[in-house]
């Protein structure tokens, strides 16, 4: 019986001392090679910043520094992967413990899904999408919207957003997207509409693809989304 509860409690001191390697901060990223561009020398890589895990206690915040809060769970050390003592796999995704990192916005985090700092500031709308082989794409929009739009801290309630557009009130579901290069602020609206559409016109397609796209193409428009990017 002493020895069941002696292997017991030496379980538990490990499960602590594991536990407590594993605070702080914690980062997945993959690199992507993207080849050289006609006017360029040569190709370059690209690191994609994919996700944060941040330890304290036996809670895991799952983040998109500096931007974002995923979800929030309990853990055991259990359930990660250790390659080595910097590294382990959990989720698909290989994490590296980080020591150098934006220690105040994963404390904004941890109190609200989105960042101020990231939302805040001049956002200009998305009107037009180049293909980048002479194609694109413009984005007709059901009413007037301005190309500037202007975003303090405290602008977004609950990942909402109320803007006045076109002599009318509008409330918006906010995401905040980011690629391999920027930041996008995408709006969506809360009340679904009919009218609540936009439309896709497109250019500089050839014979070829434009019959390609006779099957693709939407003629009676698509959910409104509006997209917003930082310049």
């Amino acid at each position: 019986m002493k020895s069941i509860v002696m292997l017991l409690f030496l379980l538990q001191v490990v499960q602590c001392d594991a536990q407590r390697e594993m605070q702080g901060l914690w980062s997945s990223s993959r690199t992507e090679y993207l080849p050289a561009p006609a006017n360029a020398d040569a190709a370059f890589n690209l690191v994609y910043h994919y996700s944060d895990l941040y330890f304290e206690g036996d809670s895991v915040w799952k983040l998109q520094l500096p931007c974002k809060r995923l979800s929030t769970f309990q853990y055991s050390p259990g359930q990660f992967q250790f390659l080595n003592d910097s590294t382990f796999e959990y989720g698909g995704e290989r994490y590296s413990r980080q020591h150098d990192y934006d220690s105040i916005a994963v404390i904004a985090l941890k109190k609200h899904e989105l960042n101020a700092v990231c939302y805040s500031g001049n956002w200009f709308l998305v009107r037009t999408e180049s293909g980048g082989d002479g194609t694109g794409v413009d984005f007709i929009f059901p009413y007037k919207i301005a190309d500037l739009l202007v975003l303090k801290a405290g602008d977004l309630d609950a990942k909402t957003l109320s803007l006045k557009m076109d002599g009318e009130q509008r409330t918006f579901q906010v995401e905040l997207y980011r690629d391999q290069l920027e930041n996008q602020l995408i709006l969506r609206p809360v009340e679904s509409s009919k009218e609540k559409v936009m439309w896709e016109r497109y250019w500089g397609l050839t014979k070829i693809n434009k019959r390609e796209l006779k099957a693709l193409k939407r003629t009676e428009g698509i959910p409104l989304e509006l997209r917003f990017r930082r310049i």
